[in-house]
């Protein structure tokens, strides 16, 4: 619980974006593992799920908030590939 309080507060004084998204990932997977510890101490298996839903809502809200903060970055950048046979010489 020490480190979920750790983690929040370099959330809270990070200084940069990427820091901030950076703990607030971490402070979304130590939530995750406290609620499936719970649900293991419980035998109530079904908050597994919110688990889940908890860290892919968090996984997707993450990388939505990198694509806003580096929009121009995203883009695939791929040499232009030349057709193979051309490159191959027929031997006759």
């Amino acid at each position: 619980m020490i480190l979920v309080l750790l983690v929040l507060l370099r959330a809270i004084i990070g200084s940069t974006l990427i820091d901030r998204l950076i703990s607030i990932n971490a402070l979304t997977s130590k939530i995750s593992v406290i609620i499936l510890l719970v649900a293991f101490l419980r035998d109530d298996f079904g908050i597994i799920d919110v688990a889940f839903v908890f860290m892919l809502c968090a996984f997707v809200g993450g990388l939505g908030v990198l694509k806003v903060v580096t929009h121009d970055d995203w883009k695939l950048k791929v040499s232009k590939l030349e057709n193979p046979a051309n490159d191959r010489k027929e031997t006759n």
